[in-house]
């Protein structure tokens, strides 16, 4: 059964935030606050990448008892590889943040977003949180302050009538959400040191809801984010879903479509709106697993290319054609078991490279 949601840009009840500009960047808003009116049930999923910044370590700390009541976010400085006193920054800011909104300072999370290795302006932060905002439910100015080098905003609210639930189910909802949409996303290959999710619920909606509903809106809502990031990566034109069915094991499956999604070959292709099919192959067997090439077939935006061990017939020009709209669909079947996975990524552009050649 499918479940449609009624999509809103209104905060969840019981939430307020504020956003300024605190001197993380030149002129731009860059830094925000989002606060419950109540504490909230919470859980917490945090990058793979060792190399974690300072804000996720602090945030780890203070979520230990899967509670918090707010989170506050900046942009133009990770604060990453800051060492210890990167660490003590992050916490400070917890505790500057929850004085000025009159709640417990480790009730805050914090996440930070930007260029790394710089030190934290702590001195400025200290002088301008005095001046934030009062708290409303306006989210338009919070969207912009958390934004590097996106071009547009990202935000989605779906209604699903509210619930109370248990922080170790929200942990494990969250984590199925997240394989399923942000951890199966890639711009460039590469791992950030300061990517984070949360999930909050307060419950102040008292109306009840099944728990598989507010599942599924929760997945939704994970899957719209993950897409809109693929959709605005640096420089990218469009974006490519790539499904591998038919494997034996879901680790396969997920393994392959990833491959997909980070090739510089089949990203260019994209961008350039080739037919050539061949990087799909070549990508697919060059990673190790126990499958057959000769049994897999491999469709492109609706278009049999490679069946039964050889290249299909199909119309060159409308492929071409295809290819040149927002999005690519690359379907690779193996044709040996019931295991399927889904990435997402885009394009390679010469923009990308001007982009990420001048970030410092």
């Amino acid at each position: 059964m499918t479940t449609k949601f009624c999509t809103t840009t209104n905060l969840p009840c019981g939430f307020t935030t504020s956003a300024m500009h605190i001197g993380f960047k030149r002129k731009r808003l860059d830094f925000a606050v989002v606060k419950s009116e109540t504490l909230c049930n919470i859980a917490l999923m945090v990058t793979k990448n060792k190399f974690k910044g300072a804000p996720l370590l602090a945030s780890l700390d203070h979520a230990q008892n899967g509670k918090a009541q707010a989170i506050a976010v900046n942009a133009g400085n990770a604060n990453a590889g800051n060492g210890l006193q990167g660490i003590k920054d992050a916490k400070e800011m917890a505790y500057l943040v929850a004085k000025k909104i009159e709640i417990f300072n480790t009730d805050v999370i914090v996440a930070s977003t930007g260029i790394i290795g710089k030190p934290m302006p702590m001195k400025v932060f200290r002088k301008q949180i005095t001046d934030l905002p009062p708290l409303n439910t306006n989210f338009t100015q919070t969207e912009q302050a958390i934004l590097t080098t996106d071009t547009k905003t990202k935000s989605i609210s779906v209604t699903v009538c509210g619930a109370v639930i248990k922080g170790r189910t929200l942990k494990q909802m969250l984590k199925t959400a997240v394989d399923q949409s942000f951890n199966g996303i890639s711009v460039d290959g590469e791992m950030s040191c300061n990517d984070m999710v949360v999930l909050m619920a307060n419950g102040m909606n008292k109306i009840s809801v099944k728990q598989i509903y507010f599942e599924q809106a929760l997945r939704y809502v994970c899957l719209n984010l993950a897409r809109m990031i693929v959709e605005d990566g640096e420089g990218a034109t469009k974006v490519i879903e790539a499904t591998v069915a038919g494997a034996r094991r879901a680790g396969m499956a997920e393994k392959l479509a990833r491959s997909l999604t980070t090739s510089p070959l089949i990203k260019t292709a994209a961008y350039g709106r080739s037919p050539n099919w061949g990087r799909i192959a070549a990508r697919i067997g060059a990673e190790n697993g126990n499958f057959s090439v000769e049994k897999m077939e491999i469709v492109m935006n609706g278009h049999c290319l490679y069946k039964n061990g050889k290249t299909s017939k199909f119309h060159t020009d409308r492929l071409v054609q295809s290819l040149g709209g927002k999005s690519v669909s690359i379907i690779v079947d193996l044709h040996q078991g019931d295991k399927t996975f889904t990435a997402y990524g885009c394009d390679l552009t010469e923009q990308y490279v001007a982009i990420n050649a001048a970030y410092s």
